[in-house]
């Protein structure tokens, strides 16, 4: 008998951060700019935040939830291929995390579980518009989705979360 133990076995869970808009923040960038790739076909999981240029200016706030659940920032900015906006990257690799980030399908919903804590909603809604959100004109936020899922589900609980905020959108 050979036990083999995965270098991401260190178990880690989201309730570590007693933040919950921290947390909901965090949550929301993940759910907009960000992957998690659950038993990979090496035997581990990961889970990476990706931080576009403009967007640097939120790391110190990523990193202070993400050291808490053991992501390293590589702080050596990437350019893409045939991009030329550099790119910093935040990577954790928990199986444990990975498998409850991928049980809240994040990328797909809201979660009941972040609808029930106003604070964890407000978060992720601010952490979503940040990742995925912008300005068009003079009074119009907008979000844009890529094409690789169908997100009507998100799009639903996303406008469903802004209106128990007040907020009307369409």
């Amino acid at each position: 008998y050979i036990a083999l133990k995965a270098h991401n076995a260190k178990q880690r869970y989201l309730d570590i951060i007693k933040d919950k808009f921290k947390l909901g923040l965090f949550l929301g960038r993940l759910a907009s700019d960000g992957s998690y790739n659950y038993n990979c076909t090496d035997g581990s999981s990961y889970i990476r935040q990706i931080i576009a240029e403009h967007e640097f200016s939120i790391i110190p706030e990523l990193e202070s939830v993400g050291k808490l659940l053991g992501f390293r920032t590589d702080v050596k900015p990437y350019v893409r291929k045939g991009r030329n906006e550099k790119m910093a990257y935040m990577n954790a690799s928990s199986v444990t995390m990975t498998n409850e980030i991928s049980m809240l399908d994040i990328k797909h919903s809201i979660h009941d579980n972040i609808f029930m804590d106003t604070k964890l909603l407000r978060g992720f809604i601010s952490g979503f518009f940040d990742g995925d959100g912008g300005i068009s004109g003079d009074r119009s936020v907008v979000l844009t989705f890529g094409t690789q899922y169908d997100f009507t589900e998100l799009i639903n609980d996303l406008q469903k979360a802004l209106a128990f905020f007040g907020i009307a959108s369409y």
